[in-house]
Order: C-alpha cells, then structure tokens, then sequence
C-alpha cells in the first residue's frame, strides 16, 4: 500500500480510515494495542536538553540581521567619527545603529525565553 500523506488522509471517508489503520469505531482491542505498544513503543516526545542562558544570548544576538547591523555601525562609526575632519566627528549614527542591535537581540532573547517556557510544560505532562 502506499504511504498517503497528511492531506491525502484527511480527504478519506472514515471507513476507510479505520482500514487502513486496522482499528474500528470502538478503538483497538486490548491485545492489537499491547502489540502496537511493543512495536512502536509509547507515544511520547523526546526531553530536550535545555539551553543555558550564555548560549540564548548569543543565539539571539549572533543572528545574520543583528551582524549586520554590527558591521554597518563599525563602518558608520570609522566613516562618520574616525575619517572625519575634527570639526565634523559624529559618532550618532553608529550609536543608533548599535542601539538596534541591543533592542533586536533583546527582543529575540525575549521570545526565545517564552518560547521554552510553554516546551516545558508541555514535556512535563
């Protein structure tokens, strides 16, 4: 028989379904789910391994966007303050910049942070 995708499954009649997964409206008889047990094991997810809080940092502020905003404030800050004649030094551009890369990686050390929380709960059950 061929292995029929999500979709696939949810356009058969319900007769089918119970066919093609050996099992009837009354569910499977003690015996049939003691052999599934056996064969397939228990129908749980796999623990993670929390991560610590250095590396969520460095996830969330090592991202391709927030490097690129590094680089652009480096090249800010030499074109704009270091290059610069004396009178013209203006170093705001490069500390607005750098101020987006703290707020950016904030805000996805934030969501990463709240994401784990409900991961937890969830592998607790």
């Amino acid at each position: 028989m061929k292995e029929l995708s999500y979709f696939d499954l949810a356009k058969e009649p319900l007769e089918d379904l119970f066919a093609i997964f050996k099992s009837s409206k009354v569910g499977l008889s003690t015996e049939t789910a003691d052999e599934r047990l056996e064969i397939y094991g228990e129908n749980t997810t796999e623990k993670q391994k929390d991560d610590s809080l250095l590396k969520l940092i460095i996830k969330s502020f090592l991202t391709p966007f927030t490097l690129v905003l590094i680089v652009l404030s480096v090249i800010s800050f030499i074109t704009e303050y270091v290059l610069a004649p004396v009178g013209e030094k203006d170093a705001l551009s490069a500390l607005i910049i750098l101020f987006l890369v703290i707020l950016s990686g904030t805000v996805s050390l934030i969501q990463d942070k709240n994401q784990a929380t409900p991961q937890k709960s969830l592998n607790q059950l």
